[in-house]
């Protein structure tokens, strides 16, 4: 499915991810395609009670385009919310949006992780998969955007290969300015990643 991309080195959060907003983050990784209808939404959830289990930040606003919304399934077609919001999934749309990001909120085709060492007082952000690498540097951007406000530091650098050496390029980060290089290959906490993920358990 896609280009063959392969990823080293991890950014690192800190401090450690609320447990609340790693889990909604981890939801929020699993979405493919994301093109919303944000007046069904509100239609489904009519109060920010209901919102706030659907919703990134947990406070219940979907944002301008619906890009913090949280599905509760995940399928690669989209079908219209019907009015008692027992229908939606997370396109929210009466077509397919293969690929179609809305504004402010890329289409993802690789898996994102969070790994938490057990005794540091941070997370790191990876990827765990090879696939296209479109849209990666934005969707790090969004995730440095949300976090920062609220209070994360975010810093480190990851190396892409793309299909066994066709290309290379560095993802930088530091707190939300977001920064992609080509044919560089300096990467950060890739043995920080291995030690958290296999050897303390």
């Amino acid at each position: 499915m896609g280009t063959h991309t392969e990823f080293w080195g991890a950014i690192r959060i800190q401090p450690r991810l609320d447990p609340g907003l790693a889990e909604r983050l981890e939801d929020f990784f699993s979405i493919r395609h994301m093109r919303r209808d944000v007046s069904s939404l509100e239609e489904s959830y009519p109060t920010a009670e209901d919102r706030k289990p659907r919703s990134l930040r947990g406070d219940g606003n979907f944002g301008p385009e619906g890009e913090f919304f949280l599905p509760t399934e995940m399928r690669d077609l989209s079908i219209k919310v019907d009015k008692d919001g027992k229908a939606f999934v997370e396109g929210i749309c009466d077509h397919m949006d293969l690929n179609v990001p809305p504004k402010g909120c890329p289409s993802l085709y690789c898996d994102l992780d969070l790994v938490q060492p057990p005794e540091d007082n941070c997370t790191y952000l990876v990827w765990n998969e090879e696939e296209k690498p479109y849209y990666i540097t934005e969707w790090i951007e969004l995730i440095a955007k949300l976090l920062v406000p609220l209070g994360y530091k975010l810093d480190g650098q990851i190396f892409a290969c793309v299909e066994g050496g066709l290309s290379f390029y560095t993802i930088k980060v530091e707190d939300d300015c977001v920064t992609s290089e080509e044919f560089k290959i300096p990467c950060t906490y890739g043995d920080e990643v291995l030690e958290a993920k296999y050897y303390n358990t």
